[in-house]
């Protein structure tokens, strides 16, 4: 187990670095909202090449 703080200066100069193409996040799939049952199974197969994402 672990525990995570928020850093608003990190993540802001991660939002800054993803806006200006230096990271690219690899997505797996794109679910929508009403499917986040079926993302979670999906994360729960493992296995994945990338983020599994909930469009909101």
């Amino acid at each position: 187990m672990f525990i995570v703080e928020a850093n608003t200066d990190d993540l802001t100069q991660l939002a800054r670095s993803t806006d200006e193409g230096h990271l690219k996040p690899l997505i797996e799939k794109v679910y929508p909202l009403e499917q986040a049952r079926q993302a979670y199974e999906r994360l729960s197969e493992g296995h994945l090449r990338g983020k599994i994402v909930l469009s909101i």
